[in-house]
């Protein structure tokens, strides 16, 4: 397994607030800001991170929106607004079309760190169901109408004395996924008020790796089998000496 780091180019249009990213041939790879939101959303926010993306390959000559043939840059996967970490950018439709089968046969890893409340298992598998709601998801250990199953792995990194710094493997992909599984087990992420936690001061979750292994063929992908690719992630770096 080749890992590399994230590429650390930075681009503003002078419009849009700059973002970093690294750029590979098909795909581009962002580390995205807690904060950012990713599409266009109900409240009018302009800003997005496509917005800023899409500019960015307009300014590059890989995307003329003008031409109504042209394909819209797009993302292969969603961070909530206060998720931060690395997210998938598509340049063109078969990038798009591989990167998605890729991601429903497993066959991309999508890895977290996260700071929770308490202390778990070194290790763990959590399997249970996900219904969602208007506004949030709920967690069950039963198969609930319209629920569907979802799977997380986990392991512990550190541990402080009422917080532990923990690794998360998404087994499916759900809304909320990662917030509501361990808020189910009694271990929510520290400072997410909506699922659970008692403390202020925003969640620390980050999507901080992405692993490609592909089983079958990749077409244009290929070039991207079994690389890794990795963020810093500041709360990660500093948990030791925050008083948590």
């Amino acid at each position: 397994m080749i890992v590399s780091r994230i590429i650390g180019f930075t681009f503003s249009d002078g419009i849009h607030q700059k973002f970093t990213f690294g750029d590979y041939l098909n795909i581009i790879l962002i580390n995205k800001e807690s904060g950012v939101v990713v599409h266009s959303d109900d409240k009018g926010t302009k800003d997005t991170l496509l917005e800023r993306m899409q500019s960015y390959l307009y300014k590059k000559g890989e995307y003329n929106p003008e031409n109504e043939h042209s394909f819209s840059p797009s993302f292969c996967n969603r961070l909530d607004r206060n998720t931060s970490g690395i997210i998938i950018g598509a340049k063109n439709a078969a990038a798009l079309r591989i990167i998605n089968e890729k991601i429903r046969s497993r066959e991309i890893k999508k890895i977290y760190l996260c700071i929770v409340e308490g202390h778990l298992k070194k290790s763990g598998h959590l399997t249970a169901y996900l219904t969602r709601g208007d506004k949030k998801v709920t967690v069950s250990d039963y198969n609930e109408e319209n629920s569907k199953k979802i799977g997380t792995k986990y392991n512990v990194i550190a541990e402080k004395k009422d917080t532990s710094l923990v690794e998360v493997e998404l087994e499916t992909g759900r809304t909320h996924q990662i917030r509501a599984q361990f808020s189910h087990i009694g271990n929510p992420l520290y400072g997410d008020t909506k699922y659970g936690s008692q403390h202020s001061g925003g969640m620390k979750l980050a999507s901080y790796k992405l692993v490609f292994d592909f089983k079958t063929d990749a077409g244009i992908l290929n070039y991207l089998n079994h690389k890794e690719f990795q963020i810093s992630v500041d709360f990660a770096k500093t948990f030791a000496q925050q008083k948590l």
